[in-house]
C-alpha cells in the first residue's frame, strides 16, 4: 500500500492486547472489516501476574470452546501478613497462571488467522475524529467506521480524544527462573503467595507459570509514589530469589476510580480493558475486564447500526456498578487494623474462606460489598 493511500475499515482497534485481539477475533469472526494497530510486534514481554481465576476462563471457553492454552494449574492460594504466614486454602473453582510473553501472542495469533487485518511495529500519531482516519506513526492512513481504543492504561486515543486522563496505581515485576528461586518447593507445587502489610492499598504476590516466577507488588492507588515503591522493592523481594540484584520493571495500571467508555458526542468510538480504566479494585484483576468489555464492544457493534457507543455504555453498565462499589471495599479493607482483624477471621475459618474467595473473586457470583459486610458480621459472633 501507498503512504498515502487511504485503507478503509468498519472497526479500527488501537492495542492489540487481551481486549484488543479478543474484540478483532469476534468481530472478524463474524465478518466484519477489521483491523489492528500496535507499536508492538508480538510475541512481546508484558508487565502482569497472568493470574487467571474461573470467570476469566469462562470468557477463553466461551470464545475459543476447546483451545488448549499454555496455562499452568494453581491448586493452593498461600496468604502471608507481613511475612507472617496466615493460611492456605484450595481454589474450589480453577485458577490458572499463564506467561503474558506466549498468551497475548496467541490471542493476536487468532485474530490474524480469522482475517483482522495487522498493523504491527507501528502506533496511531494522530486521529481525526471528524474525518475517522488514523493517522500512523509510518505515514499510512486508515479509515474507520468505529474505532475502539484498546491500548492500556497510558491510552492515546483516550488522550486524543479529549477524555481525562485516568487515576492509575502502580506495580512491579520481576521474572525469575526458576532455579533461582530460593525455596520453589511451593510454587513447584502449583501455588501462588499473596503478601500484605507490605504497601498501602495493595499487596504482594509470588505467581509461577511454566516459563517462570513472576514477584511482584501493586498499589492500586496514588497513595504511596512510585519512587517509595522502587525504593521498597528490591526489600521485598531478597525473601524469594538467590541473586543478589533482581532485574524488575514498573508500569501503570488502572485504578478502578475514572472509568470513561469514550464520549457521549461521539457514537463511532468507544475504549475498553485498561484503556477505559476498567479493574479490579481489590485484586487488580484485569485480564477478566479486558476480554469482558471486548465482549460486550462486540455485541454492541453488531447490534447497533447508529448508537454504537450507546449500547455498550449500557452493556457495560452492571460492571461500572460493581466495580464502583469495588472501590469501597478496598478503600475499606486496606485499612491495617482492618486486615488484621479479616486474617484473623480467615485463619480460624479456612473452609468458610474457601468458599467466601470461590463466590467472591474467582466467580464474581456475589459482590464484594456482600461478602465484606458478611464477614464483618462473621468476626462478631
Amino acid at each position: 500500500m501507498e503512504a498515502d493511500e487511504t485503507m478503509d475499515y468498519d472497526a479500527v482497534i488501537i492495542g492489540a492486547g487481551p481486549a484488543g485481539s479478543h474484540l478483532a477475533f469476534l468481530l472478524a469472526c463474524a465478518g466484519v472489516n477489521v483491523a489492528m494497530v500496535d507499536r508492538a510486534v508480538f510475541p512481546r514481554d508484558k508487565l502482569c501476574g497472568g493470574l487467571l481465576t474461573h470467570k476469566t476462563l469462562a470468557l477463553l471457553e466461551k470464545a475459543h470452546p476447546g483451545e488448549v492454552f499454555p496455562f499452568l494449574d494453581i491448586k493452593k492460594i498461600h496468604l502471608t501478613y507481613k511475612r507472617h504466614y496466615v493460611t492456605s486454602v484450595k481454589p474450589l473453582s480453577p485458577i490458572k497462571a499463564v506467561c503474558r510473553h506466549g498468551f497475548d501472542a496467541l490471542l493476536v495469533k487468532f485474530a490474524e488467522a480469522y482475517g483482522s487485518h495487522m498493523y504491527m511495529g507501528t502506533s496511531a500519531i494522530q486521529i481525526d475524529f471528524q474525518a475517522k482516519i488514523v493517522l500512523l506513526k509510518d505515514g499510512r492512513k486508515i479509515r474507520y467506521g468505529r474505532l475502539i481504543g484498546a491500548d492500556g492504561a497510558l491510552s492515546r486515543v483516550r488522550r486524543l480524544a479529549g477524555i481525562p486522563a485516568a487515576q492509575l496505581g502502580f506495580c512491579l515485576e520481576a521474572y525469575v527462573p526458576w532455579e533461582q528461586i530460593m525455596d520453589s518447593r511451593k510454587w513447584g507445587a502449583n501455588g501462588i503467595e499473596l503478601i500484605l502489610g507490605d504497601f498501602t492499598k495493595g499487596y504482594g504476590w509470588v505467581f509461577p507459570n511454566r516459563e517462570n516466577v513472576v514477584i511482584g507488588a501493586g498499589n492500586l492507588t496514588t497513595k504511596l509514589p512510585e519512587a517509595e515503591m522502587v525504593r521498597m522493592f528490591p526489600q521485598f523481594i531478597k525473601d524469594f530469589v538467590k541473586l543478589e540484584q533482581v532485574k524488575f520493571r514498573g508500569a501503570y495500571v488502572p485504578s478502578g476510580t475514572s472509568i470513561m467508555l469514550g464520549r457521549p458526542d461521539d457514537q463511532d468510538m468507544c475504549l475498553i480493558g485498561d484503556a477505559a480504566g476498567l479493574i479490579d479494585p481489590l485484586t487488580g484483576e484485569g485480564i477478566y475486564y479486558a476480554l469482558l468489555s471486548a465482549e460486550k464492544a462486540a455485541n454492541a457493534f453488531l447490534s447497533s447500526d447508529k448508537d454504537f457507543f450507546s449500547t455498550y455504555c449500557r452493556y457495560m453498565q452492571d460492571s461500572m456498578n460493581r466495580i464502583q462499589a469495588d472501590v469501597w471495599v478496598r478503600n475499606e479493607f486496606y485499612h491495617p487494623f482492618i486486615i488484621q482483624d479479616v486474617l484473623g477471621t480467615i485463619q480460624g475459618a479456612p473452609q468458610y474462606i474457601e468458599k467466601l474467595v470461590d463466590e467472591t473473586i474467582i466467580r464474581y457470583e456475589k459482590p464484594y460489598r456482600v461478602a465484606y459486610e458478611e464477614l464483618r458480621e462473621y468476626e462478631r459472633l
